[in-house]
């Protein structure tokens, strides 16, 4: 009884997981030819796809593990809770790979935070994370920036103003996701520039 209590638990996890990862996320791989672009609409449309592969490829993978694991009784946190209902990037965060950053927050913005201001052990935490994605120039810049539009998120909602914090979370996904994605440092500050030359991707 308690295994088919288990099985009809986690398999509606398994079956979301499932449909993340082949059906979404899979077809979304049909759009990675824009990464070449760097028309700034074309720029910012290819974030935005990219983002949602990320997630759902991810996420998909993470529910598959989740429900496997639960099906042998072994209960693991989920990874993702929802990240893209934030109202902010810090909650954005919070929901985002959960477990890494668990384990950013106790090796790096813990012990830092003791001794240091807050900007300052945002940027370890998230120069650690970008270093732990790679060690490239993009995954640098990527790192930095995060630091800036959490600590600019965090003062904004200390001083309880509550619309900016939506925009400035969407800006920073976007734009965070299109620098994590480019390696080549001469492509993505290029796109970075964000010149418009008319609409060319369809």
């Amino acid at each position: 009884k308690r295994v088919v209590n288990r099985a009809s638990y986690y398999l509606p996890f398994f079956l979301v997981g499932i449909f993340f990862f082949k059906i979404i996320a899979a077809p979304l791989t049909n759009f990675f030819w824009m990464l070449d672009l760097t028309n700034s609409l074309e720029v910012i449309v290819f974030g935005l796809i990219f983002e949602l592969f990320i997630y759902f490829n991810f996420c998909g993978l993470s529910l598959i593990v989740f429900s496997i694991f639960g099906f042998f009784g072994v209960r693991i946190p989920l990874n993702f809770k929802q990240p893209f209902s934030s109202d902010h990037i810090i909650d954005y965060w919070k929901n985002w790979h959960r477990s890494l950053s668990t384990v950013l927050k106790t090796l790096f913005y813990s012990p830092t935070r003791k001794s240091y201001p807050t900007s300052l052990a945002l940027f370890i935490v998230f120069i650690s994370s970008a270093m732990w994605h790679g060690v490239t120039v993009n995954f640098l810049i990527w790192g930095s920036f995060h630091a800036i539009v959490f600590w600019i998120s965090l003062v904004l909602l200390r001083n309880n103003i509550k619309v900016l914090p939506m925009i400035v979370l969407i800006f920073g996904v976007i734009i965070g996701r299109l620098i994590f994605a480019d390696s080549n440092t001469d492509r993505l500050l290029e796109k970075l520039m964000f010149s418009y030359d008319g609409i060319g991707v369809f």
